[in-house]
């Protein structure tokens, strides 16, 4: 059961991004004794707002997270927004939830060349305490490793082969660890996604129609997609057609596809096309540039 997911320099969120799950009701660490857990939790929550505003963002990032828990080492999770000046910068994400009856508190902070920071506490009397956290500066630092108090199970021989690259806890789900396996299979259970859309194939094949009717005529079908485009709100404020021309290594490439495709003569005469139409959009920044 998740309580919370939050997610900072994550694709489009420079900063941090959260989805709370908990009612009004939770106002303590844990339920109250004549509270339950799915008493305070509620069972449908809506995440809406305006066109590229982010709301399919957050699903990929629990997305991310749930599949580097499955695939230890997949480097999936990372995934900078392309504004940050950091030199280093990291992804970091924060889930809050239950598993048998605790509620646990996971964080993890990955960098482009693996983990620099993944930390889990858990809470099953209101208090929190700490069962295991890993730190690696850089890649070539040494890693630094806690096991909490209570952390009992062969943690030893799962630190010795997890990797920069790969989360503890998948490393430790994947080993069949005695305490740890339990927790992160809860977690992956809770955040499964089945993500339905009628609508997705449809608007694809209406776009692709479009753009080829602009393509094929530009000056009379431009100022009208700049006009759905903006209306869609999709973060676009212009586009345009450019005629380019194709590099004549690249048509030499298409040339022999083509007397490939022409039953295998090779002195066939096929004529490569060079010139072809490009569509650039024009986004908007966080400051509108």
């Amino acid at each position: 059961m998740i309580l919370s997911f939050a997610v900072t320099n994550f694709r489009s969120f420079a900063g941090t991004a959260e989805l709370d799950l908990t009612s009004p009701a939770l106002r303590t660490v844990t339920p109250r004794g004549d509270q339950s857990w799915p008493a305070v939790v509620e069972p449908v929550a809506a995440v809406y707002g305006p066109n590229a505003s982010g709301k399919s963002t957050v699903l990929d990032a629990i997305n991310a997270l749930a599949h580097s828990l499955r695939t230890p080492g997949s480097g999936r999770f990372y995934h900078p927004h392309a504004g940050t000046a950091e030199s280093d910068p990291c992804t970091e994400y924060q889930v809050d939830f239950v598993a048998d009856g605790v509620r646990y508190s996971y964080a993890v902070c990955a960098a482009a060349w693996g983990i620099k920071h993944e930390e889990l506490r858990s809470a099953p009397k209101g208090t929190s305490r700490l069962l295991f956290r890993r730190s690696q500066a850089r890649r070539d630092a040494e890693v630094e490793f806690t096991p909490g108090p209570s952390l009992t199970g062969p943690t030893a021989e799962v630190r010795r082969i997890t990797k920069p690259s790969m989360l503890f806890l998948a490393t430790a789900h994947r080993y069949g660890h005695d305490r740890l396996a339990p927790v992160a299979r809860a977690l992956l259970a809770g955040v499964g996604i089945d993500h339905l859309s009628f609508r997705e194939r449809q608007d694809e094949e209406v776009l692709e129609r479009v753009v080829m009717e602009m393509v094929a005529a530009p000056t009379s079908q431009v100022d009208l997609v700049k006009a759905l485009v903006q209306a869609a709100d999709l973060g676009i404020d212009s586009l345009e057609i450019r005629t380019e021309e194709i590099p004549p290594e690249v048509q030499e490439r298409i040339a022999r596809v083509l007397r490939a495709m022409e039953d295998g003569d090779d002195d066939a005469s096929v004529e490569a096309p060079a010139l072809r139409d490009v569509v650039v959009f024009k986004h908007r920044g966080p400051n509108r540039n």
